[in-house]
């Protein structure tokens, strides 16, 4: 009986504490009334600002009341509300003592139907949409979280996971393409293009897990799209970003000035510099052989860019920018080998590449919103890797010249009918050569060269039936022609197809279903036969036999929004032909890696994603799952065996200015033709703090706490003969993190009209 009475007392403490919590929660918050000509506006839509930002948007009540809550509200700056074509505007809106928000001296006149629809449509989207063959991650709409790279952005984003490298895939597949601001950047691999984003940028990115033909058909498991910011409303702004720690340290700045009227020039710089350490196990048994081998060593890494943009100042009609980017990346590593045989062997292994680039894009708006796109783009990248263990050097280097030329024209046939027609051509020229260098002396050399050109043309069009029906149809023809002196020449040509249906059963709910067709080419890369070090311990040979890997994907979707949930499930079935795979055997003491084409791979699964609101936005849980079941056919061989992919982000706001983060990825291991790979494991808790009236953030983080490092392993099998590969990664770490933003508003030359000037200028005074 006591021990009844104990435990009814805990639940009755349990019981109250989580009712003090639910009342501290959801307290009154502070309400305002909107009016218009002495009328409530009902189920307006309205965006607060943090200077040129938007942090949060939704729609007054049906009484027009507008609720903000108290770890917002003193970060507002101003506020827009969009009343049918007009547009109200309010300045210094936490200085405001009025309860009433009074449109009727505020409206702006004379904004342009373009304006007024996109401001409109911006300020109801949520953090997460789902529009049929995408699903829409806006990264603005949440909480300030601060990060070294887009790395951990990425992570809490829907059906993606990152690897240890920092390479990204969707729904368990790593054959993804990547665009940033819509555009493919060539020869620099995902890992580098995501490291070299600031994650504060970000505004929000585009899992296309269906993509529509206006895209290239690389890419079988999708694409990846990273939208970053453009400041509005300032004259002179940007931020500067620094981060310190054990594992690494970076720096980056962004700077954005209005030159006049028609132009802005923005510029970027950033470094990173990265050191983890690294320790290796490897052993190789059968019945003849028995080896075994370990490596300890460090990796020193460093990364530089800088990027500078001359941009048009948005318009109605026209659009211009004029860019160049810079990226210089230089690895290294050091380490030591004890054989079995007790004998010893140092090694010393470095890459590094640079990469020029310059871009034009311009873009005209007609009318009935058809848009016309034009761009061209020239890059140059240099790449060089040595390999060196006692008196033995392979010296490694390629440049790869890109030149490339696209143009797009959208155009509505009727309201709810539209086509986008294209066209692109791109030139790859490829030189280089691989020496074997011994006791200081050149004892062999090689020399490649080659050439690829990849013309593309496609259709797609939008079929809107109703308000909840949509249809789109889209094929692509893409034409390659690869040609080496060093190997046999190569020729590409096919038609890539997508069909994709979108019914919105209500505002909150969807379906849809879709089916496309995709390609994964080989790279030249994998195609030259020459031995590259991947790393001090495995060698890749290139295989100029491979032929392109075809996808047939189909993928269904139901999403629903509850008040406080939002809920993705999409089942999938993806059939890969020639699938392009890497194929690991033994030989001269070294672990070599190749390229093959696998006959066929399947995968069958349901990827879930999830999103919780709790206490008014104080807990914010995002949580996904994709199951996959694959299975892997090769020359009589077959292997089969299930994936889970687990990631899970939870941020807490303990009030207005502090917030704690913490995020994880955890995974079950690859499933391979010849084995099982794990995949990597990698969770992260902050602290963080506003200051300086949100311009300031600092952070303080936390990798891996609950392990010391990621152990990375291949169990593979062939022929009979087990091939067994360990690396234990030293990935725990402490960092620091530091953001400035700054900005100043410049009315008369960022806001067109005059009546906003007026406003600013009557409150100024």
């Amino acid at each position: 009986m006591l021990k009844f009475l104990i435990n009814n007392n805990k639940i009755k403490y349990q019981l109250l504490l989580l009712l003090f919590i639910y009342q501290h929660s959801f307290s009154q918050l502070p309400k305002f009334e909107v009016k218009f000509e002495n009328q409530p506006c009902i189920k307006c839509n309205y965006e607060l600002y943090d200077r040129d930002s938007v942090i949060v948007s939704g729609r007054t009540d049906i009484e027009g009341n507008l609720f903000i809550d108290n770890s917002v509200i003193k970060r507002v700056k101003s506020i827009k509300i969009y009343i049918s074509d007009k547009t109200c505007f309010f300045t210094d809106f936490i200085d405001t003592n009025s309860k009433i928000l009074d449109c009727k001296n505020n409206i702006v006149e004379n904004m342009s139907t373009k304006e007024i629809e996109e401001l409109t449509i911006y300020a109801s989207k949520k953090v997460f949409e789902d529009e049929g063959d995408k699903i829409v991650y806006n990264v603005s709409k949440e909480k300030k979280n601060i990060n070294e790279s887009s790395s951990e952005i990425l992570r809490r984003t829907p059906f993606v996971s990152i690897d240890i490298n920092g390479t990204p895939s969707i729904k368990g597949n790593s054959n993804v393409l990547i665009l940033l601001n819509g555009k493919e950047i060539s020869g620099i691999q995902s890992s580098q293009i995501i490291k070299q984003i600031p994650s504060n940028e970000i505004l929000k990115i585009e899992v296309i897990t269906s993509p529509s033909s206006k895209y290239s058909a690389e890419g079988i498991s999708g694409i990846l799209n990273i939208i970053t910011k453009k400041n509005i409303l300032v004259k002179n702004s940007g931020n500067i970003g620094l981060g310190l720690g054990t594992s690494g340290s970076h720096f980056y700045t962004n700077h954005n000035y209005l030159l006049n009227n028609k132009y802005t020039l923005s510029n970027s710089i950033g470094a990173l510099l990265y050191y983890p350490s690294v320790k290796s196990n490897q052993k190789i048994n059968s019945s003849q052989l028995i080896l075994e081998r370990e490596t300890v060593g460090e990796n020193i890494g460093q990364m530089y860019y800088y990027s500078s943009t001359l941009s048009s100042n948005n318009n109605d009609s026209k659009y211009f920018d004029f860019s160049f980017d810079y990226y210089y990346s230089n690895t290294k590593n050091n380490s030591n080998h004890q054989f079995s045989s007790n004998t010893k062997q140092e090694s010393e292994f470095t890459n590094r590449y640079q990469y020029f680039k310059i871009k034009s894009d311009y873009k005209i708006t007609f009318p009935q919103k058809n848009i016309l796109n034009n761009s061209i783009s020239i890059s140059y990248l240099p790449i060089s890797n040595n390999f060196s263990y006692n008196s033995i050097s392979y010296n490694n280097s390629v440049n790869i010249i890109d030149t490339s030329v696209q143009t797009d024209y959208n155009f509505n046939i009727k309201k709810n009918f539209s086509f986008n027609i294209g066209a692109k051509s791109t030139l790859n020229i490829y030189a280089g050569e691989r020496e074997l260098i011994y006791n200081t002396s050149n004892f062999s050399q090689q020399r490649f060269d080659a050439t690829q050109y990849l013309l593309s043309s496609f259709i797609d069009s939008k079929y809107k039936l109703n308000n909840k029906t949509n249809i789109s149809l889209g094929v692509r023809y893409e034409f390659l022609n690869f040609v080496s002196s060093n190997i046999v020449n190569k020729l590409f040509h096919n038609f890539f197809y997508n069909i994709g249906y979108n019914y919105k059963i209500n505002s909150k709910t969807s379906f849809s279903a879709n089916f496309n067709r995709r390609i994964h080419r080989p790279s030249y890369y994998n195609l030259f036969p020459f031995e590259n070090n991947l790393s001090n311990n495995v060698l890749k040979v290139g295989n100029p036999a491979l032929i392109p890997g075809i996808s047939y994907n189909m993928e269904l979707g139901f999403s629903k929004y509850f008040e406080n949930i939002f809920i993705k499930i999409s089942p999938f079935y993806k059939l890969i032909n020639n699938k392009i795979s890497n194929f690991v055997y033994f030989y001269n003491n070294s672990f070599i890696s190749t390229p093959i084409n696998l006959d066929r791979e399947i995968n069958t699964g349901i990827s879930i994603w999830s999103t919780l609101n709790l206490f008014k936005q104080k807990v914010l849980i995002n949580y996904g799952v994709d199951y996959i079941y694959k299975e892997l056919y090769f020359s009589g061989q077959k292997n089969t065996g299930v994936q889970i992919l687990n990631s899970l982000n939870l941020t807490y706001n303990i009030n207005e200015n502090w917030r704690v983060n913490l995020f994880g990825s955890f995974n079950t291991p690859n499933i391979y033709i010849q084995g099982i790979e794990n995949s990597y494991t990698h969770s992260n808790i902050s602290l963080q703090k506003d200051f300086l009236k949100n311009n300031l953030i600092i952070a303080l983080s936390v990798d891996n706490p609950f392990s010391k490092g990621f152990t990375h392993r291949q169990n593979y099998n062939i022929n009979n003969i087990n091939f067994y590969n360990e690396q234990l990664f030293f990935n725990r770490g402490i960092r620091i993190f530091a953001i400035y933003k700054f900005g100043s508003k410049d009315s008369s030359k960022n806001i067109k009209n005059k009546n906003v000037e007026n406003i600013l200028n009557n409150e100024n005074n």
